[in-house]
């Protein structure tokens, strides 16, 4: 194993770790969106 390769596996390792965190971001964003959404469609139902 060259350093090299650490080197590409740590960077792929850090890119994929920072893709996660905005996914997750925007799926909180989304559940938010639908909790709210939910919650308009109860006070119509009312």
């Amino acid at each position: 194993m060259t350093f090299l390769t650490v080197v590409e596996i740590v960077a792929l390792v850090v890119i994929l770790a920072i893709y996660l965190l905005v996914v997750a971001s925007q799926l909180r964003s989304i559940s938010a969106k639908l909790a709210e959404i939910t919650w308009g469609a109860r006070a119509v139902e009312r």
